[in-house]
């Protein structure tokens, strides 16, 4: 049977953060995945495609940076006819990697904002 059981402390800390960043008026749409495209704590179908699109963009971003001889890549982006900026972000989490990406509205400064999310992310989980 199952049951409805109160997210996890980690759950909830990770929800509140990608809660503000979805807040932001230039943010479209942000997910937290997995390295591989799978979608962590939304039911967001929209955040499930961004995170299979992320998956994917990282592991193509992989394969070429092999191929060219290049390090790994620490953000990839992607800028759309329409003004919209794709920005996924790999990071590592205790044993996990993950990948933040978020589609802006438009081309902004987007550095720091993701660097601090990322970075608040990753101590969310390893403080769990």
């Amino acid at each position: 049977m199952l049951t409805n059981q109160p997210p996890s402390p980690a759950a909830q800390a990770l929800a509140q953060k990608m809660a503000a960043l979805h807040n932001r008026q230039d943010v479209d749409i942000a997910v937290l995945a997995t390295e591989d495209g799978l979608a962590i704590n939304t039911d967001n179908p929209a955040a499930h495609k961004l995170a299979a699109a992320a998956g994917f963009t990282l592991a193509l971003t992989r394969q070429a940076s092999v191929l060219l001889g290049l390090a790994e890549s620490q953000e990839i982006t992607m800028e759309t006819t329409d003004g919209r900026f794709l920005v996924c972000v790999p990071f590592s989490a205790g044993f996990s990697r993950l990948v933040l990406a978020v589609v802006f509205r438009k081309k902004r400064s987007y550095k720091r904002l993701l660097q601090q999310t990322a970075r608040a992310l990753q101590q969310t989980l390893e403080d769990f």
